[in-house]
C-alpha cells in the first residue's frame, strides 16, 4: 500500500533465545555489511539501465489532445470532453488568442461582462464564453486544461498603423501573422496572462505556439530574442498569480529549424521562464519513426543540456493524417499513435504526449477531405473513431 505498510498487531508471547551481547554485536555488523552491498547493487543496476527507480509501469505516461472543438458551441464543447475522456485524457491544449479577447486597447483585459465568473457571461457566443464552456466541461471530467497564451491584437505590436488599413501599405499584408507584443505593449501583454491565470486556476499556461514555423520566412514571425522576451514576462505574469503553476515553453515546431531556435532563445535567458519544454513531433508518413524519434529526443537533450537546463519534455503534438498528399491508412494512424505512447513511456524525462487532434475537419479548410489537416482526427467528423481511437479507449 503506497504511503506506508499497515501490520496486524501480535500482543502474544514469544519465544526469546538467549544470546551473548558480543555474538549480537557481531551479527548487527554482519546485517549491516549485507545491507550495503546489496544498496550498491541495486545503485549501479539502476545507473547501467539509465532507468528511474519510479517505474513508468505505475505512474503512465499522461495522454491528451491539441483540440479546439469547443469554440464550434456547447454540443461540441461536451462532446469533445467526453470522448477525451473516454479515451483517457487527463490534459487538453487550447488556445486563448488575446487578438480576440480584447480587440481595442480600450477593451477591458477580457470581454468578461464586468468581472462576471466562469460560465456566468450572457453573450454565449463569445470567444470567452465558449472557452468558459470548454473549461468546465473538461475539469469537470478531471482533464486539466492546458491554455496557450498568444497572438497580440494588432494595436499591441510593431504593426500597429496597420490596425485599420491591414492590408493596404507597406508591410501590413504581414498582420495575418501570430504577432508578439512590442516592448511598449509588454506590461498590457502581462496584464491579460494575469487575466488568463487568474480566471481558470485549474489550467496549466503554455506561452505560445510554433513561434519558429515561419521564422526568418515572413517579417511578422517572431525572432528568437523577440519569442524569449514575451515568454518570459508571460512567465513572471503567472508566477506572480500562483508560484507553482506550471507554465510550459512555447510549443516548438521540429521542422526545420526547432535547435536553432531553441538555442538563441535559451542563450537570452529564457531557460528560466518555464519548467516544461513543449515540443510538437510530427512524422509525416513514416509509419517506422523509431530512429527518427530517437535523434530527435537526443537533439533536444543536447541543446537543453548546453543551456545547463534538465526541466522535462512534453509532446504536445504529434499525429499522423489519414487525408491529403502524406496520409496514412486508418490503421496505421493507429499502430503509430499505439507505438509513439508506448516509446514516450519509456522515456523519463519525457512528461505527456498530447495527440493531435480529437476530431477531423476541426474547423473549415480549404480543400476539405484533400488537406493533410482536416485528417488527424481520431475520430472522423461525424463523431465515428477510428481504429487509433478505439485502441486507446480500449487500454484507457
Amino acid at each position: 500500500m503506497r504511503g506506508g505498510i499497515v501490520r496486524n498487531r501480535d500482543d502474544s508471547p514469544r519465544c526469546q533465545l538467549r544470546y551473548p551481547a558480543r555474538m549480537r554485536r557481531a551479527g548487527v555488523v554482519v546485517l549491516l555489511v549485507v545491507i550495503v552491498a546489496l544498496c550498491a547493487t541495486v545503485a549501479v543496476f539502476v545507473r547501467a539501465s539509465g532507468t528511474s527507480t519510479t517505474a513508468r509501469a505505475a505512474d503512465p505516461l499522461p495522454l491528451g489532445f491539441n483540440s479546439q472543438l469547443f469554440y464550434e458551441g456547447r454540443a461540441s464543447a461536451i462532446r469533445e470532453a467526453t470522448y477525451a475522456a473516454k479515451a483517457g485524457a487527463t490534459l487538453h491544449r487550447m488556445q486563448v488568442a488575446w487578438r480576440d479577447m480584447q480587440r481595442d486597447a480600450t477593451d477591458p483585459v477580457l470581454p468578461d461582462e464586468g468581472g462576471k465568473p466562469v460560465g456566468e457571461l450572457r453573450d454565449q457566443r463569445s470567444d470567452l464564453a465558449k472557452l468558459d464552456r470548454g473549461y468546465l466541461e473538461q475539469t469537470s471530467r478531471h482533464i486539466k486544461p492546458i491554455l496557450i497564451v498568444w497572438d497580440a491584437p494588432v494595436w499591441a505590436t510593431r504593426y500597429a498603423r496597420c490596425q485599420y488599413q491591414p492590408f493596404t501599405f507597406g508591410n501590413c499584408r504581414q498582420t495575418h501573422e501570430r504577432l508578439v507584443p512590442d516592448a511598449e505593449h509588454l506590461p498590457q501583454w502581462k496584464k491579460f496572462v494575469t487575466a488568463v491565470t487568474q480566471r481558470y486556476p485549474k489550467a496549466l499556461i503554455e506561452t505560445w505556439n510554433e513561434p519558429n514555423i515561419r521564422w526568418g520566412q515572413t517579417p511578422g514571425s517572431p525572432s528568437p530574442e523577440e519569442m524569449a522576451v514575451t515568454s518570459c514576462a508571460a512567465y513572471d505574469a503567472v508566477r506572480a498569480i500562483d508560484p507553482v503553476r506550471t507554465v510550459l515553453s512555447p510549443g516548438l515546431a521540429e521542422k526545420p529549424n526547432l535547435d536553432a531556435y531553441l538555442q538563441r532563445m535559451l542563450a537570452a535567458g529564457a531557460a528560466r521562464c518555464w519548467n516544461v519544454y513543449s515540443v510538437h513531433l510530427y512524422f509525416g508518413d513514416n509509419t517506422s519513426f523509431q530512429q527518427t524519434l530517437t535523434d530527435r529526443l537526443n537533439d533536444l537533450r543536447t541543446t537543453r543540456a548546453a543551456a545547463g537546463d534538465r526541466d522535462p519534455m512534453w509532446v504536445t503534438e504529434a499525429g499522423w493524417t489519414t487525408s491529403g498528399s502524406f496520409s496514412v491508412s486508418p490503421s496505421d494512424q493507429a499502430t503509430s499513435i499505439m507505438l509513439l505512447h508506448t516509446l514516450l513511456s519509456q522515456q523519463p524525462d519525457v512528461g505527456a504526449l498530447l495527440i493531435h487532434t480529437l476530431r477531423d475537419a476541426p474547423r473549415p479548410l480549404i480543400g476539405g477531405t484533400a488537406n493533410p489537416e482536416y485528417g488527424y482526427g481520431l475520430l472522423r467528423s461525424d463523431w465515428t473513431p477510428k481504429p487509433a481511437y478505439s485502441d486507446l479507449a480500449a487500454t484507457g
